[in-house]
């Protein structure tokens, strides 16, 4: 059986961390990238969708639209994000349909958890970290040593 991952992110560092993490998966995973802007990195014979860029404001609400949308279409079996702004709503959605969320932070987090690492803390179903100081931030969170 196939399975599929809905890959959510901003673009800029974000994404260049989450397009290492997609290399890493298997290849017969099928991939949806969602970004809050277009970007020409992203794989042209793979799913992509551009939704509204929200940052900390109530275009968030019309993000939570748009991935509920999306969820529902592409049906993936989870949600794999290094952040920032879409991380979040792209979580919740995911909450409601039953589809694991997981979160990696940055490797740039080194001391203290970003801000979207400290909301997604409380949403994702896996969290993973970076740098052993940060495992004790997140109750459940991981650190593999850097993932990228």
């Amino acid at each position: 059986m196939t399975r599929k991952v809905m890959l959510v992110s901003s673009p800029g560092g974000h994404l260049a961390d989450l397009m290492l993490l997609a290399d890493a998966m298997p290849t017969e995973w099928e991939r949806v990238w969602v970004l809050n802007d277009d970007s020409p990195l992203l794989p042209s014979s793979e799913a992509r969708h551009v939704i509204t860029h929200a940052e900390r404001d109530l275009r968030q609400v019309l993000n939570l639209v748009e991935l509920t949308r999306l969820v529902r279409r592409h049906r993936p079996d989870a949600i794999l994000t290094c952040g920032a702004s879409p991380a979040v709503p792209a979580a919740l959605v995911g909450k409601v349909f039953g589809v694991p969320t997981v979160y990696v932070e940055p490797l740039s987090s080194v001391t203290r958890l970003s801000l979207t690492g400290r909301l997604m803390g409380r949403l994702a179903d896996a969290f993973f970290v970076q740098w052993d100081g940060l495992v004790s931030r997140v109750p459940g969170a991981r650190c593999e040593g850097p993932l990228l």
